[in-house]
């Protein structure tokens, strides 16, 4: 389980995960998110194609 704060150390309380998610299968510390917007759990070492806004 991980747990992220804001620079003001307040708790950031908001998650989407998908169903069954996170399940931690192995050792997968990473996320991505489906068409759906929902996220999951993959591996670090898995290569993917990303797109990234700001």
């Amino acid at each position: 389980y991980c747990s992220f704060k804001y620079l003001s150390g307040e708790a950031i309380g908001y998650s989407n995960w998908a169903g069954g998610e996170p399940n931690n299968l192995g050792t997968e510390d990473c996320v991505e998110i489906h068409s759906d917007g929902k996220w999951n759990d993959r591996s670090c070492n898995e290569k993917r194609l990303i797109i990234c806004e700001f």
